[in-house]
């Protein structure tokens, strides 16, 4: 149980509550994974000499959601970077997108966003086309 304040430093959706070495953990995130990944939705127990962070989101550029349904993908990293801005403790040699957008599908807020459906949006019927064709690659039948 944490016994110090607790605070949201940021989160994966652009919001920062102005704690700036937070904001320039999560960018060196960014910049030491090559791009491929940011830590975000810093939050947890500020005591006298230390920070303890609870439950982050990291985010994966290849849209796997590998890292749970907190993962925005390419989509939440352009987004959290259209929102952050560089401070003293960011490095202007830094990796970041090259031009971050703010996404109308994730809004800027305190709490986690969970869940973005990564990649186009099909329709029922475009879906249904598509298991039919995996099934019959695999089984080799008329699968009508």
């Amino acid at each position: 149980m944490l016994e110090g304040e607790f605070l949201k430093f940021n989160s994966n959706s652009g919001y920062t509550n102005g704690a700036e070495f937070m904001q320039a953990l999560s960018h060196y995130s960014y910049h030491v994974t090559g791009g491929k990944h940011l830590l975000c939705d810093l939050q947890g127990g500020h005591y006298e000499d230390a920070y303890v962070l609870t439950d982050p989101v990291i985010m994966s550029k290849d849209n796997s959601k590998a890292y749970g349904s907190g993962d925005l993908g390419s989509e939440g990293i352009d987004n959290f970077f259209a929102h952050h801005e560089c401070n003293k403790y960011c490095r202007w040699s830094w990796a970041k997108p090259q031009m971050p957008r703010v996404s109308s599908r994730i809004p800027c807020s305190a709490s986690t966003s969970f869940s973005l459906t990564l990649g186009t949006l099909k329709s029922k019927q475009e879906r249904k086309k598509d298991l039919i064709a995996q099934f019959n690659k695999k089984w080799g039948t008329g699968g009508h």
